[in-house]
Parts: C-alpha cells; structure tokens; sequence
C-alpha cells in the first residue's frame, strides 16, 4: 500500500513540477521595456550548436552566455557578440518555434545599436528556413509567412549582416542575450529504452506511467496538437532503422489515440538515424539518439 501511495505522489509531484515551468513571464528586453513570454523560462534556447567570430572579432564572445533567460545586468557581460559577419546557432531542446498568432521569435538584442542580422530555422539542423533580414530596432519575427501551420523548427541561425563594423567599435556586431521562441511547441523526448525493448515496438509495462504523465499537461492544452517522431542511433540497416523508428512513433500515436477524445490531431514520423542530436561514435551518443519525441502544438 505504501508503495502504491509513493508512485501516486511521485507520479503527482513530476506533472507538477513539469507543468511549473511553463509559466508566463514577462523578461526585461535591455532596452528598458518588457517582453511576455508565454511559455516562460522552458522557452529561450539551451544549447549553442555553432559560433563564428567575425572580422573585425568580438571582445565578448563566449557563446554560452547567450543561453537561458536575459540576464543583462547593464555591464560587459552576460551576452556574447557575433562581430563583424560573425554568426551563432542555437537549438531548443526542451521545445520548438512554431507558428502562433503574432510575434514567434524574441531576439534579446543589446547595445546601443541594434544591428541588423539575419535569421533561419530549421528542423533538423541541416535544411535551413530563412526568414529575410531582422531590421535595426527590430527584435521580433513573426514566421508565418515563410511556414506552414503545423511545421515545428528546434534551430535558429542569426548571421551578423556587417552594419556595425568600425574599428574603432568595442562591440562589433550583434550583442546577444538570449533568444524565445513566443511561439513555442512543447518537445518532450524520451529515451527509447523507457518506451520499448531492444528492437521492438510495444510498449513496454513502465512506458505507460511515462505517457500518462505527459497526457496530464496535454489536458491543459485543449485544442492542441501532437507530433510524434521516432529516432535510432546508427546500428544496423538504415531502412531497418526507419521502418523501426516509424512503428514506434505509430505505437505512442496508438495509446494517446485511445486516450484522448478522437478529436485530437495526431501526425507522426519515422527517422531512422536521419536526425542525430549526438555524436553515434560513442555509447552515450548512441542513447541519446535512440529516442521518441512528443511534441505538443499549442492551437493557434
């Protein structure tokens, strides 16, 4: 009985703790005003995938201070510059830009110039969206003439386009703080050995305490949409991989399917080993990369 108590708590306090991070929040853009942020915190991007320094080279350019929540506290620091024709490469692990009612993307921008760059998504990291030129003084891009309703991008490119580029410039190029995504899709991954046995695709007994955790914070998403990827490491043939990958995003398709009220629109996609995340030359990479992805579409 006491077990059963402790799962039920567990299961309550990880729904509530995932649901807490999902809170509206307003971030101040460095420019004296404020920015809301729907999905707060979970919606800036975690991770730098690339940085170029350009030429003439920023001072400030440790990349990884652009990650995470605005943090600019007035002094030189806590932002990484591009210089002069430099770029940076973000990716949004926790959730994905998507197209919703407005402004998607919040480019936290600093300086006394804002200098003009320009900006691209992509799915995959490697098949690039662009989205034209953001303009001096503008930091906000509304993406939906350039996609279709549904599509989701976990990449955004920002390339420096040379407008601030003296010598005698301390800060050469963009100065940036952070980047959201307004219009974010909710990613949920998890690790395919949580779901299913080795090669298989039935869900195992253990994959269904995951799942209805996430069928919890879908409820808060009425009208919603999902998509469910499915995603192998390297071994064994590539068409094997696919087919195996496309199975699996079929079997979570199923459960949630049952669950829900029919009228839920649910889209899948088999990768194979087409969209790694991590590196297939070591064991870590490879577990990485055997995964599924659950991505809610808030309604638009």
């Amino acid at each position: 009985m006491k077990s059963a108590v402790f799962l039920v708590v567990s299961l309550f306090v990880s729904v509530i703790f995932a649901q807490s991070k999902y809170i509206a929040k307003y971030y101040h853009d460095g420019h004296g005003a404020e920015v809301l942020v729907p999905q707060g915190d979970v919606a800036f991007a975690d991770e730098i995938v690339s940085y170029k320094n350009g030429s003439p080279p920023a001072v400030a350019k440790d990349s990884s201070l652009a990650l995470g929540i605005p943090d600019y506290d007035g002094k030189d620091g806590n932002f990484v510059s591009l210089g002069c024709g430099g770029s940076v490469t973000f990716r949004f692990n926790n959730n994905c830009i998507t197209d919703v009612s407005g402004v998607d993307i919040y480019i936290f921008e600093l300086g006394k110039y804002v200098e003009k760059t320009s900006a691209q998504i992509s799915r995959d990291g490697q098949t690039w969206l662009s989205l034209g030129e953001i303009a001096g003084g503008q930091s906000s891009i509304d993406i939906a003439p350039f996609v279709k309703q549904g599509e989701v991008f976990s990449y955004l490119k920002l390339i420096d386009l040379k407008t601030a580029c003296s010598a005698i410039d301390h800060w050469p190029g963009a100065d940036i703080d952070a980047v959201a995504a307004i219009g974010s899709a909710l990613n949920y991954s998890f690790n395919s050995s949580v779901l299913f046995e080795t090669g298989k695709s039935v869900l195992k007994k253990e994959a269904i305490a995951e799942l209805e955790k996430l069928l919890m914070i879908l409820k808060n998403y009425p009208g919603a949409s999902l998509l469910i990827e499915g995603h192998t490491d390297d071994v064994g043939k590539e068409d094997a991989n696919k087919t195996l990958s496309a199975t699996r995003a079929g079997a979570v398709k199923k459960y949630f399917s049952e669950k829900l009220d029919g009228k839920t629109v649910i889209n899948t996609a088999g990768f194979g080993e087409e969209r790694p995340i991590a590196s297939n030359s070591t064991v870590t990479g490879k577990e990485k990369n055997r995964r599924v992805e659950v991505i809610i579409i808030p309604k638009r």
